[in-house]
């Protein structure tokens, strides 16, 4: 039997368990997916907010400052990417430059340190390649960049060295509640027993939430689309371009990421589906325009890939971070849009806060808080490639030409601390696939490597989720 069962892995959920694991318990963390960080996590924009939007004294702007404060010496233990890029509120009318009080003004009260006003001639020294008819901007400086997926995943591996156990492939289906524990049931994969149940199901929060409670907050789903530009334009754009915000979000922006790619979107549009990640060309025409309004010269050419993802919102402005009224030991995180990223390591102390009030944790001893990833072979030393080529000859097979990944490093993360056997999971952990060509001629051998090392048949393999096989049948030519 657990202590905690935490549901979901997606950045808040992982940002939780991290925190939990050190501290003396049983802790195990479920994920439907076959693979971590496949929700909201995946398909994001990768900003860490300043906290100058979200409501004055609300928990979002609460936890959104003590976040961003805390991502630098996060991402120095764990060992994952973040850019420090500073961010412009860009205003273009009389109107919205007179709405940039009211955003310094909120910054101030919520505790963002570093915020001033741009002349029109400061904002183009630093942005010369923005619409020259702007007529100033806000100055946002704390603002950062990161892979979403890279830091769940170190704050995951972290706390699996800390004892965490991370379960795949299970589905919350039903849960019921006994005298002392609760029994968790999932889709194709026997019940878990546990004391106490902390719900991160991010878009499907709402459901479990409402396996264990009467009042259920409801998930209204919002897609985001977004294209992607190749790192050819890398310096093309430095900060992160805010537009002035309206009552649909933060609107259309353009975001450096710190792989040199640059990111322009979201959009936002409410949709019925959880799963509707679908790119339409509607929504994509309208993000090109409101960009150009940004930046005249966008050099589009440069897509290489578009893609959605899904923000799960409820009525009113805040995030639902809250126990059971009913049900010990249980606690449940609903509405965890952004800037829930930013938000996610204040939530992950935030959500201890709330145990340490009920239950009575003891901390571990020799717990470990650091992490350290692999340096991709491209970017080390010339003595240190001979070293690990001498060691693995493997380093010395390039598969992926784009992003400069060898046969060995996909190896490594099949047989990993958190194993990736799908296509999509080398992707997120390596950047095998996602260069210029976006795996046209990288996938078939990153499928032969995948289905070798797991002595698993071609056809078994998967590009995404369970049951999403690359080959579907042999076709065979009558000579």
């Amino acid at each position: 039997m657990y202590d905690y069962l935490i549901i979901g892995s997606g950045i808040v959920g992982s940002a939780i368990a991290r925190e939990l694991s050190f501290f003396e318990g049983a802790i195990c963390l479920v994920e439907k997916s076959s693979d971590i960080t496949n929700g909201q996590t995946i398909a994001n924009s990768g900003i860490i907010h300043s906290g100058h939007d979200p409501k004055v004294g609300s928990l979002k702007a609460r936890l959104c400052v003590k976040g961003n404060e805390l991502y630098e010496d996060l991402a120095l233990k764990l060992d994952f990417p973040l850019l420090t890029t500073g961010a412009l509120v860009v205003a273009f009318t009389n109107e919205e430059m007179n709405y940039l009080n009211v955003l310094y003004k909120r910054a101030k009260d919520n505790g963002v340190k570093e915020v001033g006003f741009l002349t029109k001639e400061e904002t183009l020294s630093l942005e010369p390649n923005l619409n020259e008819t702007l007529l100033g901007s806000l100055s946002l400086p704390s603002t950062k960049t990161t892979v979403p997926w890279e830091a769940a995943r170190a704050m995951l591996e972290n706390a699996i060295t800390n004892g965490l156990t991370l379960k795949l492939n299970h589905e919350v289906t039903r849960i019921n509640k006994r005298l002392d524990h609760y029994e968790v049931y999932f889709k194709n994969q026997p019940p878990i027993l546990t004391k106490g149940i902390i719900n991160a199901g991010g878009l499907y929060s709402d459901e479990v939430m409402a396996m264990l409670e009467d009042d259920v907050i409801k998930i209204y789903p919002r897609r985001g689309e977004y294209y992607t530009l190749s790192h050819e334009v890398k310096g093309f754009i430095n900060k992160v371009i805010y537009p002035v915000p309206s009552k649909l979000g933060k609107g259309v922006l353009i975001t450096p990421q710190p792989d040199g790619h640059l990111l322009v979107g979201p959009n936002a549009e409410d949709v019925l589906n959880k799963e509707d990640n679908q790119t339409t060309i509607k929504g994509l025409n309208d993000i090109k325009n409101q960009a150009m309004r940004l930046s005249t010269e966008l050099p589009f050419k440069e897509n290489i890939k578009n893609f959605a993802g899904l923000r799960a919102k409820i009525k009113g402005d805040d995030f639902y971070i809250n126990r059971s009224t009913k049900n010990k030991h249980v606690y449940h995180l609903v509405g965890i849009d952004s800037p829930g990223l930013t938000a996610a390591p204040a939530i992950g102390k935030y959500v201890i806060d709330l145990i340490k009030e009920d239950y009575v944790l003891q901390p571990k001893q020799n717990v470990v808080k650091t992490r350290k990833r692999a340096l991709p072979f491209f970017l080390d030393s010339e003595e240190n490639k001979q070293k690990r080529w001498q060691k693995e000859p493997s380093y010395g097979e390039l598969v992926c030409r784009c992003e400069k990944i060898s046969k060995q490093e996909i190896l490594n993360e099949v047989t990993g601390l958190i194993p990736a056997t799908s296509i999509k999971a080398i992707k997120k952990r390596t950047r095998a696939t996602a260069g210029v060509c976006q795996g046209g001629y990288c996938e078939s051998r990153i499928l032969e490597i995948i289905a070798a090392a797991t002595n698993k048949d071609l056809s078994e393999i998967n590009y995404y989720e369970e049951d999403t096989p690359i080959l579907i049948e042999e076709l065979k030519v009558e000579k």
